[in-house]
């Protein structure tokens, strides 16, 4: 038994220094060294340039109709700034429509067409739509069919169209080029008394012609006769001016003339249509 309890002891004891050697070797946050604190690297400037900006963030530099926009998008604190844009200078010269002007262009005269013999032969009626520009120079220059009618009756339209006269429309005090739409009724010409006819067109209302201040000033007196034409619609179209007068007093006769109010022609048939008929506009000085 003494055998056997002496290596126990032993190896105890070896154990036990064992401990106790690596226990005393383990570092505390006293014994650890200290080391020296790190500094932050020191990186150079840099500066960021307008063309290192990807082309989509890049600002607009609007200069019509729209405005600029601001870069950024994930580019730190972005790049540009935008406005407003500058809206251009407007193109007088160019053709404008009748929403686009101060004041549309007022027709003075619009002869009629002349009905061909071969369109009477083939009873051929209807309406040629024509898509006309009158310019700021006074002068019909550009005619395009928007509808058609055979027998010549459209060339006859377009011939009557280049006749046209008119007062230019004004766009900010300027005289500019306008687009209209103009249509040519091909009706056989009634007059008062036409036998196909149950009821001549009756006119309800004829605004007076205003005086201008030129032809009062120079006492011009006189009548001013007009051929127009009452249409089915309502409309009143100048055929021919039968009798004028000077200083403006046939262009102010002409703008009353197409206000006429009236009730239109009735043939045997019992259908509205177009007539004829002769209206006269006096100036006199009280």
């Amino acid at each position: 038994m003494k055998s056997l309890a002496f290596p126990r002891l032993f190896c105890l004891l070896i154990f036990a220094l064992g401990s106790f050697v690596a226990h005393s070797q383990t570092p505390t946050p006293e014994t650890l060294p200290r080391l020296p604190p790190l500094e932050k690297p020191k990186l150079p400037p840099t500066e960021r340039k307008f063309e290192d900006v990807p082309p989509e963030y890049q600002p607009g530099r609007g200069t019509g109709d729209g405005a600029g926009f601001g870069g950024g998008a994930g580019l730190g604190p972005g790049i540009g700034g935008g406005g407003p844009g500058q809206t251009g200078p407007i193109d007088y010269n160019k053709p404008f429509t009748a929403k686009e002007v101060t004041r549309k262009a007022v027709l003075l005269t619009k002869p009629e067409p002349t009905y061909t013999e071969q369109a009477k032969k083939h009873s051929v009626e209807g309406v040629v739509t024509l898509r006309v520009l009158l310019s700021a120079s006074g002068k019909v220059t550009t005619i395009s069919p928007l509808s058609r009618l055979p027998d010549g009756l459209t060339e006859e339209a377009i011939a009557a169209a280049r006749q046209i006269m008119f007062k230019p429309a004004q766009k900010d005090g300027r005289e500019v080029s306008q687009w209209i739409v103009i249509q040519y009724a091909f009706n056989l010409f009634r007059r008062k008394g036409d036998p196909d006819l149950l009821k001549d067109a009756e006119i309800t209302e004829q605004p007076a012609a205003k005086y201008t201040d030129q032809a009062r000033a120079k006492g011009i007196t006189g009548k001013v006769v007009l051929d127009v034409g009452l249409d089915p619609s309502g409309n009143v179209f100048v055929i021919k001016v039968i009798q004028s007068l000077p200083e403006g007093l046939t262009e102010q006769a002409i703008e009353s003339a197409n206000k006429i109010k009236f009730k239109p022609a009735v043939s045997k048939a019992g259908q509205p249509v177009l007539q004829a008929q002769t209206v006269e506009y006096e100036f006199k000085l009280p």
